[in-house]
């Protein structure tokens, strides 16, 4: 299936990405910029994806918390 711009021009999946990394920084963000997935599976889950897009990194056990990589501090520093 290919991938359709939106009307700004960016693909479905970062537009996607984008929204689920406002949505992690939003919610899921603590004390000196750590993300906690709180122990919810759909934490645990928007942080897999972030991960996997190299936007985030894990920390510790590599299950509950992550921090933003540069990409992803990028990828946030960009207009909404």
């Amino acid at each position: 299936m290919a991938q359709q711009a939106t009307s700004s021009g960016m693909l479905a999946e970062q537009k996607a990405l984008k929204a689920l990394a406002w949505m992690t920084e939003q919610y899921l963000r603590r004390d000196e910029g750590v993300l906690d997935s709180m122990a919810m599976s759909s934490g645990e889950l928007a942080l897999g994806v972030l991960a996997e897009h190299g936007l985030v990194t894990w920390l510790h056990d590599g299950v509950r918390f992550a921090s933003w990589t540069d990409e992803g501090r990028k990828l946030l520093d960009r207009q909404k």
